[in-house]
């Protein structure tokens, strides 16, 4: 299953609405349905959500970032916030031991520590 379709299957399953889901995860109604239809509209290529929005949506399912992760479909993961417009997104395929074993141990950090590690991804990237 893609995370799409997971996402779809547990709202309508709690008898929810695209946007109040969305709402639940603080994620945008928009945001929901594209990940829902799989599709970047900008690209027309699947959806690469931030490991960020993963995080939101497994927090609002009350389930584990790797229990929701191993749920779904191998799929690429964005390493940046999905309001990040700024830069390219890197993606990594979930299904890769070292981002699964990322994964497990970033969810287990407290959010300010995880909000450090995300601060510290961002510059490694832009250092040329």
């Amino acid at each position: 299953m893609t995370l799409g379709e997971i996402v779809k299957e547990y709202r309508e399953k709690q008898g929810l609405s695209q946007r109040q889901f969305a709402s639940a995860c603080n994620l945008s109604n928009g945001y929901i349905s594209m990940l829902e239809k799989n599709v970047n509209p900008k690209t027309g290529q699947p959806m690469a959500p931030s490991l960020l929005a993963i995080k939101k949506i497994a927090d609002m399912m009350h389930v584990s970032l790797n229990d929701l992760l191993s749920q779904a479909d191998d799929m690429p993961v964005g390493v940046f916030d999905d309001n990040d417009e700024s830069s390219e997104t890197p993606t990594v395929e979930i299904g890769s031991g070292r981002m699964m074993e990322f994964c497990e141990l970033f969810e287990r950090l407290p959010m300010n520590k995880q909000a450090l590690i995300i601060q510290e991804m961002k510059g490694l990237l832009t250092e040329k």
